[in-house]
């Protein structure tokens, strides 16, 4: 499935299973959907609790362009990051 635009919704859940909605910029990979963000965001956190998402193509400021869609994510980690700057 293709998503359009440059920005996704990521939805993730709180341990009270609260829905934290957060658009993101994403590339797309096959059926893969990779986001960026830094190990100690809540996004990073809530996903390494409970790798259940839902994602939507989104505009920069979060409001939805399609229907939303489950999925499982999972927090990868880079090999040789790339301090912030460089």
């Amino acid at each position: 499935m293709e998503i359009p635009g440059k920005y996704i919704s990521v939805t993730t859940y709180r341990r009270d299973g609260t829905a934290v909605a957060t658009p993101v910029w994403f590339v797309q990979q096959g059926d893969r959907l990779l986001v960026q963000t830094g190990v100690a965001s809540g996004k990073a956190k809530r996903i390494g609790r409970n790798p259940a998402v839902r994602v939507a193509a989104c505009t920069a400021r979060g409001r939805l362009r399609g229907q939303p869609v489950s999925g499982v994510a999972r927090v990868l980690v880079a090999q040789n990051p790339t301090p912030p700057g460089n």
